[in-house]
Formats: C-alpha cells, sequence, structure tokens
C-alpha cells in the first residue's frame, strides 16, 4: 500500500513540474503591439479656415499741439495718399512764421552791410562769425516755423480706409496723440492658426488658394509670407499669406477657407512617441529582430509631427518592425510575438 502511494506522489510531483515548464514557457514570449517603419505620403490638400485682414495699420496723430479746427474724415472713410484728414487752428502758427521770417530778413540785412566792412578788413572776424551764427540760426527758426504750419493739416501717408476716429472737432491736442486709425487695403493678408503638429508642413507648401463663401469667389490666390514664432495663447501658430486680388469687395474681417496643395514627396522616417523610451539616459525604441527578439536602437528625433508622432533623423531604417506600446515593460533579447489585427470580419479576433 506504501509503495502504491509513494508511486502517486511521484508522479503528481512529475506532472506538477512538467506544468510549471511549460507556464515558464508561455511567459518568455510577449505579445506586443508593432509597427513598421514607412515613409508617410503627404496628403496633396489640406484646408484651413482662415480670414482676411489688412496687411498694415495705423495710428495717424500731429507732430504740433493746439485746437483741432475740423476732422474732414469718419470711420470708414476711403481717403488718398496725401488728402488732408484734420487740420489745428493755424494762428498762432501763422504768428510764429511772420515773426520768425521778420528776424531772419532782419539778420541777413545786417550781415549785408557788415560783410562790406569785413571786406575792407574794418571788422574783426569773430565779430562776423558772431553775425553769420545770428542768420543761420534765425534761418533755422524760420524753416522751422514753415514746417510746423505745414503740420497743422495731417495728411495721409497712404491710401486706405478710416478704421477708428479718436478726436473730434475743437479738441485741444498734444503732439503725438492718435487723430484717427486707419489701415492699408492696397495688399490684404489671410491668417491661418495650425497647431505645432503641423507646423513641419509649411515647407511643403507648393501653392494656396482662398475661397470666400460670403462673396461667392474661389480659388483666390495667395502667397505664403510668414509664420509666427510663437504660439498664442490658443497653442497655435499664426501662418500669413498675402492676397493678389484687387477685388473692391473683399474687407478686412472676412471669413475663409484656405486650401493649401503640398509637394508630392515622402515624409521623413516618424515613429509614436509612444514606441520611444530612455534606455540607459538614451533615446530608444526596441526593434524586433529576427527570431522575434528585441534589440533596443538608439535613435536621434527630429521634430514633432501631427496625430502623436515624432520625426526620427537616424537610427532606424524603412521596412524594420519596432514596438510601439507598452515598451518599459520589455527587456533586451526578450522573445516577443506581434499582436495579429482583427479583420473587419472578425471584431475582436472571436473567430
Amino acid at each position: 500500500m506504501k509503495k502504491i502511494l509513494g508511486l502517486l506522489l511521484m508522479g503528481a510531483f512529475i506532472m506538477s513540474c512538467n506544468q510549471a515548464a511549460e507556464d515558464t514557457s508561455q511567459e518568455k514570449v510577449k505579445y506586443v503591439k508593432t509597427e513598421t517603419i514607412s515613409n508617410h505620403h503627404l496628403s496633396s490638400n489640406i484646408t484651413f479656415n482662415s480670414q482676411v485682414k489688412e496687411k498694415t495699420e495705423i495710428n495717424l496723430s500731429f507732430r504740433v499741439g493746439g485746437p483741432v479746427q475740423r476732422v474732414r474724415v469718419k470711420q470708414g472713410d476711403y481717403v488718398k495718399k496725401g488728402q488732408i484728414i484734420a487740420q489745428i487752428d493755424q494762428r498762432d502758427y501763422l504768428l510764429q512764421l511772420e515773426q520768425t521770417k521778420t528776424q531772419y530778413l532782419q539778420a541777413q540785412k545786417e550781415l549785408d552791410r557788415y560783410q562790406k566792412l569785413y571786406d575792407k578788413n574794418k571788422l574783426p572776424e569773430n565779430t562776423y562769425d558772431k553775425i553769420k551764427s545770428g542768420v543761420t540760426l534765425a534761418k533755422i527758426a524760420y524753416e522751422n516755423a514753415q514746417n510746423q504750419l505745414y503740420d497743422t493739416d495731417l495728411r495721409a501717408p497712404i491710401s486706405g480706409y478710416i478704421s477708428a476716429k479718436f478726436i473730434n472737432d475743437h479738441t485741444t491736442i498734444g503732439p503725438g496723440i492718435p487723430v484717427v486709425s486707419m489701415i492699408d487695403v492696397s495688399t490684404l493678408e489671410v491668417s491661418t492658426k495650425v497647431p505645432s503638429s503641423q507646423l513641419y508642413l509649411v515647407q511643403y507648401i507648393k501653392e494656396a488658394k482662398l475661397d470666400i463663401q460670403s462673396l461667392h469667389l474661389e480659388n483666390l490666390p495667395l502667397q505664403f509670407k510668414t509664420i509666427s514664432k510663437k504660439a498664442g495663447q490658443d497653442d497655435l501658430y499664426e501662418l500669413t499669406f498675402l492676397l493678389d486680388s484687387k477685388d473692391e469687395r473683399i474687407k478686412s474681417g472676412m471669413l475663409g477657407i484656405t486650401s493649401v496643395k503640398l509637394e508630392s514627396k515622402n515624409t521623413p522616417l516618424s515613429v509614436p512617441l509612444s514606441s520611444v523610451f530612455d534606455g540607459n539616459k538614451k533615446t530608444s525604441v526596441w526593434v524586433i529582430k529576427k527570431g522575434n527578439t528585441l534589440k533596443q536602437r538608439n535613435v536621434v528625433l527630429g521634430k514633432p509631427l501631427k496625430d502623436g508622432r515624432v520625426e526620427v533623423l537616424s537610427g532606424l531604417q524603412t521596412n524594420e518592425k519596432i514596438v510601439v506600446a507598452g515598451v518599459y515593460d520589455l527587456l533586451e533579447n526578450q522573445k516577443v510575438a506581434p499582436i495579429q489585427k482583427a479583420s473587419k470580419t472578425n471584431i475582436g479576433g472571436l473567430l
């Protein structure tokens, strides 16, 4: 009886050892999500919501101060370059001009009289120099008075529209205080905003066009101008185009859709951010080698791309297979098996 019991216990022990060995063997193979490295082809066209804006907006102010006699424009008026926008009361400036003119002419007459004495060596040279300096100073004062009288008229430096009016008639103002604001509509700009993940697309822009649905305008040509160096409060970057159109119906503030055509080329190699980890203080990914074993590979990353990806400058080649999830739970030379994607007719992989 004891002999039979011993044989049974030995058999159970052998079976348990075999089961443990089988479980250990199964633990060595880890199922992982993978991706094959390839060049992603750029989409041929992308669209952005955009807005028309003025190329330049400036505040106009007088260079002299005094009571504003008249403001000749109102908000929304179109003015031509050189057109008088507002005027300051000229009374004091006319008096100043007359006074400085008289002083200058008087100084010039004295110089002419003393010039004859100087030519006959009857006038000391230092006295003659002082008289000449007096004429020069009088001339400067006279010319300054002429300029100040001219500056009592505020003229438009460009052609455009009055976007705001800050001063009314009979208001006393000082130099530099804004009177009106005007916008330059000779060239309009189109502004759109993009996330950081799409900044890399700028280098591939081939052409851009604008549609303004409210005016039934389509395919207005755009020229890329610049992109902001810093993101706004919404974490978006402003992309600016020049609008080549003389259609006077197009106004600053109108909304549109910008269509951008990209050059037909492959993008740089990229990987999901989830595949990248810090291995021994180096940026790495897990590469699946022959025999489905893992090899840590150091990589050099570039710009962040869209959809949670990042550009790879070096370290990987096309057609190599990497692990894209759970990278911190893996080990060098570990045996893995790719998780097979379920087909469209086998949802959940149950068949």
